[in-house]
């Protein structure tokens, strides 16, 4: 039996996920399509919060900027961009990689964003088995 997932989720807790050797984790192209993970963003105070995401927004737009000027591709422009951008990740486990990923990756000194998808994840391995 397999178990198929496709979510959204902050380049840099996909990387944390990634290293998981077992089971199929396709690499993805990090850009600027999917945005900026909100969990950041409500990390910070109220009374900053505008101007980070203000922040956040000119550093994409001085990438988009920099990408046109220099004639720049994807596989390029993915080296400028902040961890905290979404990508889209596609992952296929059997039985015993599910398992071993739900609960390495549950535990409370895991990065929030990934957290909450090894929740996720082991949520739909208690429902099909």
């Amino acid at each position: 039996m397999y178990f198929y997932f496709d979510f959204f989720l902050d380049y840099g807790s996909f990387r944390d996920l990634q290293r998981h050797r077992n089971g199929y984790c396709a690499m993805p192209l990090l850009t600027y399509n999917y945005g900026f993970n909100t969990w950041y963003i409500e990390q910070i105070p109220e009374k900053i919060k505008i101007r980070a995401i203000n922040f956040v927004k000119k550093q994409i737009d001085k990438i988009k900027v920099l990408a046109f000027d220099n004639n720049l591709q994807y596989t390029d422009i993915q080296y400028y961009l902040p961890l905290g951008m979404n990508v889209c990740c596609h992952l296929v486990y059997d039985f015993p990689q599910l398992v071993y990923v739900t609960e390495l990756r549950s535990q409370k000194t895991v990065h929030p964003t990934l957290r909450n998808i090894a929740h996720k994840m082991h949520k739909a391995l208690i429902d099909n088995n």
